[in-house]
């Protein structure tokens, strides 16, 4: 039996190397778990100075239902920036393909505030709108 909370909210979520930072239960509403990866901190691939956080974007993901309540997955995501102003790399956002892989993830709505882990997932919400399995858009 798992007594350690943060192993317990891993084995849950079934995604090795994250914190979960909370959880969102609002009624009449998908559950969000709101998670962030576990990295060291990156060195720009074009100069290799340590990189620095630009911003911590969430990127929301329709997951499957949980325990019978449809949930979503809300990714705490790390945009790196190279500190080198001469540095032609810029910024670069951390990508994981346990958690989303780049081709599943797709804007969606106005503003793109919302996202999609896959088309089968989306599929499974009663909320959803279609998405189109072509272009991965609604």
């Amino acid at each position: 039996m798992i007594i350690d909370a943060t192993r317990m909210c891993e084995v849950l979520v079934g995604l090795p190397d994250v914190n979960v930072l909370g959880v969102v239960d609002v009624a009449e509403a998908p559950v969000e778990v709101v998670i962030e990866q576990r990295v060291g901190r990156p060195r720009c691939a074009g100069c290799g100075e340590p990189a620095r956080v630009k911003d911590r974007p969430d990127v929301a993901l329709v997951d499957l239902p949980c325990f019978g309540r449809a949930a979503r997955l809300v990714w705490r995501k790390h945009r790196w920036e190279c500190p080198t102003v001469s540095c032609p790399t810029g910024s670069w956002t951390g990508e994981d393909v346990r958690i989303a892989r780049h081709e599943w993830v797709s804007a969606i709505g106005p503003g793109g505030g919302r996202r999609c882990r896959s088309a089968a997932m989306v599929a499974a919400s009663p909320r959803s709108p279609p998405i189109s399995s072509v272009t991965g858009t609604r």
